[in-house]
């Protein structure tokens, strides 16, 4: 059994009913001045990690009804991996893109988002790709 700790605030609100519904995901202990969701050892070779949360992850009714769409305009999360003698060695998972057929991405942050901006940062090696909703 390998050891976890998460530490993440959830928070609904409202600015006008259901119109108006957010949900926002967020770390909710500070280490190093970083606010981190979670801390643990993966299960191949017992390495430590710790999941930051750069940017809020937040959910809107984009929508007028209970029924939503609800879309994931914002978020931005950080996982640093312990690998013997690599640094750095992490992966971002950022959402807020819209990504249209055979185009490029876009940051939008509003209700036409659809996609995550996946990084990953290994020594000098580095690697982009988008990931649709």
């Amino acid at each position: 059994m390998r050891e976890r700790k998460y530490f993440q605030s959830r928070i609904w609100s409202s600015n006008d009913g259901w119109a108006g519904l957010k949900l926002t995901v967020s770390g909710d202990t500070l280490i190093n001045g970083v606010n981190v969701s979670e801390i643990g050892r993966t299960l191949d070779d017992d390495r430590y990690f710790e999941t930051q949360i750069l940017t809020d992850y937040a959910w809107s009714n984009c929508g007028t009804s209970f029924v939503g769409p609800f879309v994931l305009k914002t978020g931005k999360a950080r996982m640093n991996v312990t690998v013997p003698n690599i640094s750095p060695a992490y992966f971002e998972v950022e959402a807020g893109y819209l990504v249209k057929l055979r185009s490029t991405a876009t940051q939008v942050n509003d209700c036409t988002t659809n996609a995550y901006k996946i990084s990953i940062q290994i020594g000098t090696n580095s690697s982009t790709e988008y990931q649709l909703y």
